[in-house]
């Protein structure tokens, strides 16, 4: 049997990802089953079983990959605002849009990774830690510049931000539908500003 080459492989594992994204999204992590990824996939569910040992195990690095690409979206939204209260409305605006765009693995990762005993072991939030690292970094340099107030701790803005945009989401996440990502960015954006914001900002 002729050896398979270390491109086939890559090829046929970012397969088997793209089609369990794809399952897993449309079907839920419980409604979805290795046999129907493996057949999206086009292979059989044994040649799946030698990329990943399970279908937890390829749903986090279903959602790994999908972290490393809003990471990169939001480090870019982040790098082209110009200002503090820009970048505060980058931050805003694209963690809105993942919800909107990516609603099914948004929901994945509340539901089923999140919730796990062992979360804080994953490479998943080690992921997440880098995320939200972002805001952390903005609102540090906010206060270095004096447009922050000095006494603001910059971990509770973080989760005040993250936690109140993904409570005001979960909405869409339950019911997914039109939801104006600029508008409702701008609201929230200002109503963060005017509380941690000096009056010189």
């Amino acid at each position: 049997m002729p050896r398979i080459t270390a491109q086939r492989q890559s090829d046929r594992r970012n397969a088997i990802l793209d089609a369990g994204r794809s399952v897993l999204a449309a079907k839920g992590f419980d409604g979805a089953s290795i046999t129907d990824i493996a057949r999206q996939a086009g292979i059989s569910d044994g040649l799946l079983y030698r990329y990943f040992a399970d279908k937890r195990a390829l749903l986090m690095d279903v959602l790994a990959q999908f972290y490393v690409r809003v990471i990169d979206n939001l480090e870019a939204a982040c790098a082209s605002a110009v200002g503090f209260r820009a970048r505060i409305r980058a931050i805003v605006a694209t963690h809105i849009a993942v919800f909107v765009s990516d609603a099914a693995l948004c929901r994945l990762f509340l539901t089923e990774v999140r919730v796990a005993t062992n979360y804080r072991e994953t490479e998943i939030y080690a992921l997440n830690r880098r995320y939200t690292s972002v805001l952390l970094l903005v609102v540090t340099d906010g206060i270095a510049e004096g447009v922050v107030h000095a006494d603001m701790d910059p971990r509770l803005l973080r989760d005040m931000l993250f936690g109140g945009i993904e409570h005001f989401a979960w909405r869409y996440i339950a019911n997914p539908g039109d939801m104006n990502v600029e508008e409702n960015a701008a609201r929230i954006s200002d109503i963060l500003l005017n509380g941690f914001c000096s009056t010189t900002a």
